[in-house]
């Protein structure tokens, strides 16, 4: 997931949005969390799904709840500062030298992974202020919270505190603080000038899987539910490669060996975001994505695992029916056809 800014629009890759890609899927999230319903969602029109109005503040909330990626606003990675080792988050209208306009810009995988990172991490929430500036915003930084809180607590790490400020006065500053906030700005116009970091170049979703204790990784069976997930697929899977061709991510691959026609499917748990494009699409029903089928330990060593195995004709690549072993099972007959465009 990508982070936002607010005070920028935000940007609709419409060939990415499920809509436009399954015309069963009916997915209404982005309009669902948007806090000014600037987000509406046509589904009579597959081509462009998703308008955008003049009303969008760029607070950020679609872009972590859209499950395909598609939206995305221009904006500046977070660099909060690690002080006693501890990292504090607040809006710049709480905190007159913070460089985000908007709470609503973070998302699970920011807090968790500077939760990995510092002791300690806080979070100023005031939601009155909230409620004037993007009504919505307030719940979904607690609901945020809580789903970082979940994944810290598998990883043996202290939970994110969240202090909720209640008060309709103006921000008051001394001047120490002042200074601090001229310095924080002046710091910020200058590394603007200078070439990006590594760091800004990789999503937090990608740092925080590098970040994984390596003996929590190795000691643990425990899941990385909600914020990952992982595949099952039952016997009736037939290794068409639908589901691969529909995953965006390269989170599925079919593999092929050259004696036997032995093929496997793979699905890597550190690159799928649970779209579920593929089970939607699936003609027989056989693969689940659930992030309770999630492991830290596949997380963190980024490959590939086997869902499933089967002998397949070497020519055609159908897999071989157990009763005919010279028949392929597609070619069985009396087996229902599911040929009809499901794109």
């Amino acid at each position: 997931m990508a982070l936002a800014a607010a005070g920028q629009r935000a940007d609709v890759n419409q060939a990415r949005c499920l809509n436009r890609r399954i015309r069963r899927i009916n997915c209404q999230k982005c309009e669902t969390v948007c806090p000014n319903r600037s987000m509406r969602v046509e589904l009579s029109n597959r081509d462009v799904p998703v308008s955008l109005t003049d009303s969008c503040t760029g607070c950020g909330l679609c872009v972590a709840a859209c499950p395909a990626e598609a939206i995305v606003v221009p904006h500046k990675p977070p660099k909060p500062e690690l002080k006693n080792g501890a990292v504090e988050f607040g809006c710049s209208k709480l905190q007159l030298d913070s460089s985000m306009e908007c709470l609503g810009m973070l998302d699970a995988y920011v807090l968790t992974y500077f939760g990995v990172k510092a002791e300690q991490v806080r979070i100023s929430l005031d939601s009155h202020r909230c409620e004037v500036c993007n009504p919505g915003v307030a719940a979904a930084v607690k609901q945020t919270v809580e789903m970082a809180n979940t994944v810290l607590r598998k990883l043996g790490r202290q939970d994110i505190q969240l202090t909720l400020r209640r008060g309709k006065e103006d921000i008051k500053i001394n001047r120490r603080e002042l200074f601090a906030f001229c310095f924080s700005r002046a710091r910020e116009t200058l590394l603007d000038m200078l070439p990006l970091s590594l760091h800004q170049d990789t999503s937090y979703r990608q740092l925080l899987i590098e970040s994984i204790p390596a003996e929590t990784a190795q000691s643990s069976k425990r899941d990385m539910s909600p914020l990952f997930w992982g595949g099952k697929v039952n016997e009736h899977c037939d290794m068409c490669g639908i589901c691969v061709r529909s995953c965006q991510q390269d989170a599925l691959i079919l593999t092929v060996e050259e004696q036997g026609g032995y093929r496997k499917l793979l699905h890597n748990q550190s690159k799928c975001i649970g779209c579920r494009a593929c089970t939607l699409l699936c003609p027989r029903s056989a693969l689940q994505i659930d992030n309770a089928l999630s492991s830290i330990k596949i997380i963190a060593s980024q490959k590939a695992v086997a869902l499933t195995g089967k002998k397949c004709c070497t020519q055609c690549g159908k897999v071989m029916a157990p009763e005919a072993p010279l028949l392929c099972e597609q070619c069985l007959p009396g087996r229902n056809s599911y040929l009809q465009s499901i794109y």
